[in-house]
């Protein structure tokens, strides 16, 4: 209590400093918060309505400093349930994302296991909205280029077969010639008894040399992407003195002669299907050639070639790299 600007009656624990403060000199009460060392006080005060001349004054102090201690704690437990109603909020926007994005990222893996050539390969389309919607049309797609693939397959398996038959029926053609030649010298010719034998035994060579390389021919037909080649340790010399007797009959004809030459080393080959190669590459040197020419046929190192003195047209150049075919040798 106040009265005239100086304290009567004091039942606080505090000390006012400015009694005669105008604040409270007021008919309406006044309110002021203040902080005292670590304390919070409430201030209240009011002049008092009265009918004597003294000037009376009523001021209310109380301590709230657990409500401020109660308003911090509180404080702090809104931003833990903020923070960590946020940390939730991103987690389940991280989860619903990627539930969501999983059949994209399914999606993604299929066109790329696609693009790599594993066309079986497809994508889950369980879902009915946009997403399964888009993964049931890239089936589809998938499907249809899968199809389209197996056609292509089968008909570059139809071009290559093709062109082995055009193949077996050239091959056929040079120990069929042999064949003709020698019976026909048979027939219209008188020979001796050792001639005689001579020639049937290269007709019965040729024919066995022509049931073999039909059945290799055909078997490279059948099995074009397996390995259907015999690579065997051949030499060389006994190899060129077989093609050598296999192309007199037609050198002779033709007034060209064949030179042999070896190192004397073995090479791991396939004999009947190196034999056509040789008669392939001689055959198209006499066709090149002339009368009186010579064709070499040499070994040395790691190479084996045969030699015309003719020409090759150079429209042909561009065909060298070719696939080869037995009857493609130019």
């Amino acid at each position: 209590m106040i009265k005239d600007g100086e304290v009567v009656c004091n039942l606080t624990a505090f000390d006012l400093v400015n009694p005669r403060e105008e604040r409270w000199a007021g008919t309406e009460a006044s309110a002021d918060i203040r902080q005292v060392g670590e304390q919070h006080l409430l201030i209240l005060g009011k002049k008092l309505p009265a009918d004597s001349l003294s000037d009376y004054r009523l001021v209310l102090v109380q301590d709230i400093t657990e409500l401020y201690a109660d308003m911090e704690k509180q404080a702090w437990l809104f931003a833990e349930i903020y923070f960590a109603a946020v940390v939730l909020s991103v987690l389940i926007i991280f989860l619903i994302t990627g539930r969501l994005l999983k059949p994209l990222r399914k999606l993604q893996q299929a066109a790329a296991d696609i693009s790599e050539g594993r066309l079986g390969q497809r994508a889950q389309a369980g879902s009915k909205d946009e997403i399964g919607a888009m993964a049931a049309s890239f089936n589809r797609m998938a499907d249809r280029i899968e199809e389209q693939v197996r056609e292509l397959e089968k008909e570059k398996v139809s071009a290559q077969r093709g062109m082995l038959l055009g193949s077996l029926t050239h091959e056929l053609k040079t120990p069929m010639t042999s064949i003709i030649g020698y019976s026909d010298t048979l027939l219209h010719v008188k020979l001796s008894e050792e001639r005689r034998e001579q020639a049937l035994y290269r007709i019965h060579d040729e024919c066995r040399r022509l049931e073999r390389l039909s059945g290799k021919l055909m078997n490279l037909i059948g099995l074009y992407d397996n390995d259907s080649i015999r690579l065997e340790e051949t030499e060389v010399e006994d190899l060129f003195s077989r093609v050598a007797d296999l192309e007199e009959y037609h050198l002779e004809e033709c007034g060209m002669t064949l030179e042999t030459r070896s190192d004397g080393q073995m090479r791991r080959l396939d004999r009947d299907l190196f034999e056509s190669l040789l008669i392939n590459l001689i055959d198209n040197a006499v066709k090149a050639g002339k009368e009186g020419d010579a064709i070499r046929l040499e070994a040395a190192g790691n190479e084996i070639s045969v030699t015309d003195q003719g020409s090759t047209a150079r429209r042909s150049a561009p065909r060298y790299r070719e696939p080869l075919s037995l009857r493609r040798i130019w």
